[in-house]
This record gives C-alpha cells, sequence and structure tokens, in this order.
C-alpha cells in the first residue's frame, strides 16, 4: 500500500492485492469526510496480472505509479500510466469482478467498486532485477516533492544491491548500482529526504549508508541490533543527522550519523518480537511509529535532547516504561497475525496507517502532542478499517 502525495485534495492510497490463483489488482481508496465521519471508499481498481510486494506512486503525477511483482520465475519493477476506458470495457470488468451496481443493491451501506481505467506499462527493469524487492522516487530537492525532476529517478532495492535508474520518457538512460559492500541480504532502505545524495540500507546486521553519486558505501554500522538481523531503516525530515532503526533483537535504535559508535537513544524491549518498521512523524522528529510481528502498532514520544531538537545528550539506554510511550494499538486482536508495515501521513502529524496478515487495511488517528499523548483519561483511538481484501496485506507508505 501507498500513498498517492501527488494528490493534495484528498487523501489516496493505492492497494495491491497477492492472490495466488486469480489475477490480482491494484485499487485507489479514498478517505471521504461527512456528516457520519471518517470512510474510507475504493474507488477504482486496476487489474494487475501479477502479485503486487509494493507499490510506489509518482510524487508528481497521481496517475502513474510503480509495482514491484512476481512473475512466477522472478521479481520485476514496472512504471504504470492510467488509462481511461470506455463504457463497455468499465461494464465488462464490473461483470467479471462482481464489482458495481450488484454490490450495492445487495448492501446499501455498500461503496461501488468501478473499473475506471486500465495500466499502461510505461517502463520495466525486466531480467536487468530478477530479484527487486522495493522502490524509492528520488526528491532531489529535499523536502519539497513537487518538481520535475523528483520525477527522473527512482532507486530499486533487490536481495544483493541497490540500483539508480534514470528514467526519461519512459526510458532508461543509464543505471547504477551498489552490492558487494551490501552483505547478508538487503532488507531495507531509504532515501534521505535532505540530503539526495545520500541512500541508507538496511542488510544482514548491519546499516550502510551509500554516496548515490558514486554508489560507494561512505558510512557503515556493523552490529547495529546485535548479531540478529537490522529489519527497517528511516531518516528524520527535520533533522538531516537522525536516522532509526528496527531489528530483530526486539529494540528501536536511535543514531546520530555523525557519531554511529553507538545508538543516540536504545530503546529496550520495544516489541516483544521482532521490529518490522520504524517510522519518523513527518513534522516531529521525536515521535516514532513502530510496527512489529507482536502485532502491534506503537507510538513513541522521544525525548528531543535525542532528535537534536533540544540540548545535546550523551548515549543513553531505556526500557519501554521510560520512553513516555503515547499511544499502543493492537493492529490484530489474534496473536497469529503479523504487523507488516505502518506509516505516517506526509501531510498530517496524526494519521497512521497500517496492515498486515489479517488482510485488513486501518487508518489510525493518533495523539498529535505530548500532551494528549500522556493524558490517560483519553480513550484508545480505535481505527478506520478497509476490508476489500482477502489476502494478507504486504506493503504501505504514505
Amino acid at each position: 500500500m501507498a500513498a498517492v502525495t501527488a494528490q493534495r485534495d484528498q487523501s489516496q492510497w493505492l492497494v495491491g492485492t497477492t492472490a495466488l490463483r486469480e489475477e490480482n489488482e491494484v485499487h485507489r481508496i479514498t478517505l471521504l469526510s461527512d456528516h457520519s465521519g471518517d470512510n474510507l471508499v475504493c474507488n477504482e481498481i486496476f487489474p494487475h496480472k501479477y502479485e503486487v510486494w509494493d507499490i510506489a506512486p509518482s510524487p508528481v503525477h497521481e496517475n502513474a505509479f510503480f509495482t514491484v511483482y512476481n512473475t512466477g520465475a522472478r521479481y520485476e519493477a514496472s512504471l504504470w500510466q492510467v488509462v481511461e476506458q470506455d463504457q463497455d470495457q468499465q461494464r465488462h470488468g464490473d461483470s467479471e469482478g462482481g464489482n458495481g451496481a450488484d454490490v450495492a443493491s445487495r448492501d446499501p451501506n455498500h461503496m461501488p467498486r468501478q473499473h475506471r481505467g486500465g495500466l499502461k506499462q510505461v517502463f520495466t527493469t525486466g531480467g536487468d532485477e530478477p530479484n527487486a524487492r522495493k522502490i524509492c522516487w528520488s526528491t532531489s530537492d529535499g523536502e519539497n516533492t513537487s518538481t520535475s525532476s523528483s520525477s527522473d529517478e527512482v532507486c530499486v532495492m533487490s536481495q544483493d544491491r541497490i540500483t539508480i535508474w534514470n528514467l526519461s520518457d519512459g526510458k532508461t538512460s543509464g543505471a547504477t548500482s551498489a552490492g558487494s559492500d551490501l552483505v547478508g541480504g538487503i532488507t531495507a532502505m531509504a532515501w534521505h529526504p535532505q540530503n539526495h545524495r545520500m541512500i541508507c540500507a538496511a542488510h544482514g546486521d548491519a546499516i550502510s549508508c551509500v554516496d548515490a553519486r558514486t554508489m560507494d558505501v561512505g558510512l557503515s554500522i556493523p552490529s547495529a541490533h546485535g548479531d540478529l538481523p537490522a529489519r527497517d531503516v528511516d531518516l528524520s525530515r527535520t533533522n538531516p543527522n537522525v536516522m532509526v532503526s528496527g531489528g530483530d533483537d526486539c529494540q528501536i535504535c536511535l543514531w546520530d550519523l555523525r557519531m554511529t559508535d553507538k545508538p543516540r537513544l536504545k530503546i529496550g524491549a520495544a516489541h516483544s518480537h521482532w521490529v518490522w518498521q520504524t517510522r519518523f512523524n513527518p513534522f516531529h522528529d521525536n515521535l516514532i511509529v513502530s510496527g512489529g510481528s507482536d502485532s502491534l502498532v506503537q507510538l513513541w514520544n522521544v525525548p528531543k535532547d535525542y532528535t537534536g531538537s533540544g540540548k545535546q545528550g550523551g548515549h543513553s539506554y531505556c526500557d519501554k516504561s521510560e520512553i513516555g510511550l503515547g499511544w499502543v494499538g493492537e493492529m490484530c486482536t489474534n496473536a497469529r497475525f503479523i504487523l507488516w508495515f505502518d506509516r505516517f501521513n506526509p501531510f498530517h502529524d496524526n494519521l497512521i496507517v497500517s496492515g498486515g496478515s489479517d488482510s485488513l487495511v486501518q487508518l489510525w488517528n493518533v495523539p498529535k502532542d505530548e500532551g494528549d499523548a500522556d493524558d490517560g483519561d483519553e480513550p484508545q483511538p480505535q481505527p478506520q478499517t478497509y476490508d476489500e481484501h482477502e489476502d494478507s496485506v504486504y506493503g504501505i507508505a504514505w
């Protein structure tokens, strides 16, 4: 799942399916607000032949997006453009998929899902990236994602390397790779939102920062989470020197990129099982959301001393009870379900979206500030739920 950040008038996401025995789809879902409250509505469905394992919408074109998919023989990445279909094609798609007016007639409270367009493949990595796993679009001017230059480059993460592709009119004008120094299998990457020259990757038990100009490793943190794998990494959008990571040691580490011998802050026992996802709030780098295989989404209120927003402090270790835990959301009520991901909204500092192996996409409205987070009298937020999938939801981004 990924947010359509080029759409500024509404909150929209693209969600891909991973069905094994039937054709897959990409759904466009929208958050609608009216007198009855907030509702997640699916108003467009696009057919997608293969299992969708990652989606990356263009930051400047709301009808263009990358998908990473499994063909059965290998993983590939393709850039798609939404194209309009005529009415006969739409009716044919609705009748085959069981969507549209017939659904509304059976359930008057169910918003009909409509096939309003198809997908045209603009570019594909094909056999050049047989193990592609994730796509990141470049924002070469930092926080501003509205310039044309940000749509010219994408970074493709494979199991054994990361590659930058330069796109021009749907074709590649060149590609450079880094992989020999990223041993242990790459599990996550993040393109620095303020420093276009830096790409950070988690691989094996280490975290490395790659120079996007030369694709050489300029900074490496070995054993970032002890001898266990590092699972995720994210970079602050408000402080260029702060990075957060999560790993199989059940801990969350906050790093100062200028001094990486030890984490600035280590949250011990952050989760009772592996930490799959860690993300900074796009506006407040002292707020971090994490998700783990213990089926929990947790919001952390990190002291500003450790994010560079306040006075400088030393290295520290704390248990979760000491960190000022702002909010805990149990994404799945059954422990056998696994939370795969969670993301902050890039435009609103109190919205988190999550998904996992229970096939649900959930939107959480969480405390905005430390005062709200610490008020024990306030009830825990209840999520808005999108439940149209029949299998696990594996990817998400705002």
